[in-house]
């Protein structure tokens, strides 16, 4: 995944402001966003969607628990994503006061208005 380390996301698709989205080829995939021609010379994206194929899996929890998928939140909680999770989820300075991560009902990760990641005990 692409980093930017001077640049913040607040990813949408985390905090439930965005759905998920299936492409037209049956890839299960983190938003509409994602499914635009700037991704498609991504590295990164072209790999994550080799193992988001929802007919190579029995449920979409199955995908949504996978390792790829899993890495893939891991990265957007530290300002790591795709080219188009630049575009579409930016965040400015002061955005939000404090944003809580979970993952299977357990907290992961919190983002307090400094936009600064601290980990969940």
């Amino acid at each position: 995944m692409s980093n930017c380390s001077s640049i913040k996301l607040y990813p949408k698709c985390l905090i439930g402001t965005q759905p998920l989205a299936i492409t037209n080829n049956g890839h299960l995939i983190p938003c509409c966003q994602c499914d635009a021609m700037r991704n498609f010379d991504d590295p990164k994206y072209i790999e994550f969607l080799k193992h988001v194929k929802i007919s190579d899996y029995d449920s979409i929890m199955e995908i949504l628990t996978s390792d790829v998928w899993l890495l893939f939140e891991e990265g957007l909680m530290n300002n790591e994503g795709f080219k188009m999770c630049y575009i579409y989820c930016l965040t400015k300075e002061k955005t939000f006061k404090k944003q809580i991560f979970y993952n299977n009902n357990k907290k992961v990760a919190e983002v307090d208005d400094n936009s600064k990641h601290r980990q969940a005990k």
